[in-house]
């Protein structure tokens, strides 16, 4: 009796703080194909461009377009992130030449998104629904973010 009157009071003490805690959950704009999940951007409020979504790689990287390497560095060093109504500021970029996946319509990707972006956010991936969803901050007490699941980002064919 005292067990299961015990039990009972710590899960209504949860379901109960649970419910006026709920945080509102962000859907993102997204494609899922070939184990692959892609975003669609905009970066510094240009217009929207796929990136490839890779919360396993720690930084984020943008492939680099024209001839001019330090042009193209100060201008991936700071950039704000918009995926539908979440914006992400001073997202920091890495150069890269080339990305391994084209985006769903056949273009290339514009770069990857890692876990930097996402920062201390829960990411929620929806498979069959096709959706990416992403929880308001959490105080983690760090700056890192917590990956509780992952997947694999397939190679190039």
């Amino acid at each position: 009796m005292w067990k299961t009157t015990f039990s009972g009071l710590v899960l209504a003490a949860l379901l109960g703080s649970a419910a006026q805690a709920a945080p509102a959950l962000e859907s993102l704009p997204a494609k899922f194909q070939d184990h692959a999940v892609f975003l669609k951007v905009s970066l510094n409020g240009a217009s929207p461009v796929w990136m490839l979504l890779d919360p396993n790689t720690p930084d984020s990287s943008l492939v680099q377009n024209g001839s001019d390497p330090r042009r193209a560095a100060r201008a991936a060093a700071r950039m704000m992130v918009a995926a539908g109504t979440f914006r992400q500021s001073a997202v920091f970029f890495d150069l890269v030449s080339t990305m391994p996946v084209t985006a769903p319509d056949g273009t290339p990707v514009a770069g990857r998104l890692g876990r930097n972006w996402i920062g201390n956010r829960a990411l929620i991936l929806v498979a069959r629904r096709q959706e990416v969803l992403l929880a308001p901050p959490i105080d983690t007490g760090t700056s890192d973010p917590i990956v509780a699941a992952s997947y694999t980002v397939p190679a190039a064919r």
